[in-house]
């Protein structure tokens, strides 16, 4: 080693964490999840000025126990991915139905064999994009759509005539005592079967009227919009809002970013007067899709060692820094205004407002941190305080079972599975007795 690059070592590393860090937290110093890392990022760089005044001899041993403690941490966290892939891959293929093709491979069979096929496209895609006239809340309508493989198969599921995942027929139900579902992809059903997500086991197990209107990638925001420009056409008694712990709040401070969608939040009289504009909208998202699906060639099935993810010493940093030094996300204020408008809107048409906590992966697995127990107890103070019902899953569900990893995808970071959906599905029908 030089001697430029020796004396230097502790201040280059330094400057590549911090460089990284400031890149990853979007230029934001004071980012409550990257703090930590902004201070070891400090930390070298102090040590590396003393370390310039330290002798030879001693610089050799300080750098022989660093790259010492280095290859520790790797062997620890080798160890540790190693062991959570290694169970996700048994699990695998023990399936003897698993299918191992890339989301793009699989897309080009099915495109063959189905005219109507289209790939998922979300809102949450446009956020970003404040020179549009119209923001999409839906998918492109009338079409099957082609999803995610967590369960092993591949998910595909016709879109109603708004771009939402429902039978077409639900449009024309009169009956009033309907269920409307709001929430993001664990409301929409991501990565099962129409028939197995919350609204198709309500229709077939518990003979519930249902309209989903869950769309992937949503936040509160996009929710109460969704609410707003809908609710009038879906004639239903009873609305189930779905909060998700693990993003919805992030969620919420990009939707915040966007013009139109922070317009529902600022006047309660803003509409994009969505419901008739769906032509235009599909011909917006089938452009769309038609150079997207050219990025899609790249992408790959995640069912192997994730080598980025053992580099990153992400296993390790879960287990001590985010363990220690725990970040909850921050509650906007918005979020509860949003709420609280919601409940409001409903009823006042007639309608029955109520509250779904959904739990993550995160809160019961051992290779992962839990940052937002701090949250849900913020949260489930604010329903009570302000006479809203809820449903808290993580007590009617998840805390019933003996290992409550058993309602994710081989037991791996996901959305619910099948049994999963059936048994939320099940709490909302005893809810409702």
């Amino acid at each position: 080693m030089s001697k430029i690059l020796k004396n230097s070592l502790f201040l280059i590393i330094s400057f590549a964490i911090f460089t990284y860090t400031f890149i990853k937290s979007k230029h934001n110093l004071f980012h409550d999840y990257y703090l930590s890392y902004y201070v070891i990022s400090l930390f070298f760089f102090v040590f590396g000025l003393i370390f310039f005044l330290l002798k030879g001899e001693t610089k050799n041993k300080i750098i022989l126990f660093f790259f010492s403690i280095i290859f520790s941490f790797y062997l620890i966290e080798g160890m540790i991915t190693y062991n959570y892939f290694n169970k996700f891959s048994n699990k695998v293929e023990q399936s003897n139905f698993y299918d191992k093709r890339s989301p793009s491979e699989a897309y080009k069979a099915y495109k063959i064999k189905y005219n109507n096929l289209r790939y998922r496209i979300i809102p949450q895609q446009f956020w970003k994009n404040n020179s549009i006239d119209i923001m999409p809340l839906s998918t492109i309508s009338n079409s099957l759509i082609f999803n995610c493989n967590e369960n092993g198969y591949y998910t595909m599921w016709n879109s109603d005539l708004y771009g939402f995942n429902n039978p077409k027929s639900v449009w024309n139900d009169i009956d009033n005592e309907k269920i409307l579902l709001l929430g993001d992809s664990f409301t929409a059903g991501e990565c099962v079967n129409e028939e197995d997500n919350i609204a198709g086991n309500l229709r077939i197990n518990f003979d519930k009227k249902v309209i989903n209107l869950g769309v992937g990638g949503n936040g509160p925001l996009s929710n109460y919009a969704i609410l707003k420009e809908y609710f009038h056409k879906t004639n239903s008694k009873h609305v189930f809002w779905f909060h998700y712990e693990g993003n919805d709040f992030e969620d919420l401070k990009k939707e915040l970013d966007n013009k139109i969608l922070k317009q529902y939040y600022l006047s309660d009289d803003f509409s994009q007067y969505i419901v008739n504009k769906q032509n235009e909208i599909d011909k917006f998202l089938i452009n769309f899709l038609s150079n997207y699906e050219k990025k899609i060639a790249n992408q790959s099935l995640n069912i192997d060692f994730d080598w980025g993810r053992f580099l990153k010493l992400y296993s390790l940093r879960e287990l001590t820094i985010h363990s220690i030094f725990k970040k909850p996300h921050k509650i906007k204020k918005e979020f509860f205004e949003i709420i609280l408008k919601s409940k409001k809107y409903v009823e006042k048409n007639d309608s029955k407002f109520y509250f779904v906590y959904l739990p993550q992966f995160h809160r019961y697995s051992s290779y992962y941190s839990f940052q937002n127990k701090e949250n849900y107890e913020i949260i489930i103070k604010f329903l009570q305080s302000n006479d809203i019902e809820y449903i808290d899953i993580n007590k009617k569900v998840f805390k019933n079972l003996k290992n409550p990893l058993d309602l994710f995808p081989f037991q791996s970071a996901g959305h619910y599975n099948e049994k999963g959906y059936n048994l939320v599905a099940k709490a909302i029908a005893d809810f409702l007795k």
